[in-house]
């Protein structure tokens, strides 16, 4: 692999992960206008870019470096690959992650019951939205990164 391809691939890991919570600061900013420049607003940008990076760096080292190995690998570079992994992955990894610290806070029968009845109204929000969040990441991470315009590393 070259060094600016390698640059590139580093830079895209280091940028997709947050690329969800930029997006959401923006489209905040533009809605807001001239509110989301105070010094609450920018709290909150700061606070939900954390948040992208607590959620999306661990999941972009677990599952995405070894994903774009792989894809590497079989030559799978087109950016509806990537887009697919993204959404599908990172939506089922923010529900189960949900699901499982919900599940290991109550261990009880009742508790079991509240559980499922929390995760039928939680879950029409959360699935979507970390969808839409693993589809950002993997759009930005393959559109910094360009793996299609890089040869198979046999």
């Amino acid at each position: 692999m070259r060094l600016a391809s390698w640059f590139r691939t580093v830079l895209g890991f280091v940028i997709a992960p947050i690329a969800p919570g930029m997006l959401v600061v923006v489209l905040t900013m533009l809605r807001a206008g001239s509110d989301a420049l105070s010094a609450r607003g920018f709290s909150g940008s700061a606070w939900i870019i954390g948040l992208s990076a607590v959620l999306g760096y661990p999941i972009a080292i677990v599952l995405g470096l070894p994903l774009h190995v792989f894809f590497r690998w079989r030559g799978w570079n087109a950016l509806p690959i990537y887009l697919l992994s993204g959404a599908f992955l990172l939506g089922l990894v923010v529900y189960s992650v949900y699901f499982a610290s919900v599940l290991l806070n109550d261990d009880s029968a009742s508790g079991l019951r509240a559980l499922a009845q929390q995760l039928s109204h939680t879950a029409p929000q959360l699935i979507p939205a970390g969808m839409l969040s693993g589809a950002v990441a993997a759009a930005s991470f393959w559109l910094i990164a360009r793996p299609d315009r890089t040869s198979n590393p046999d």
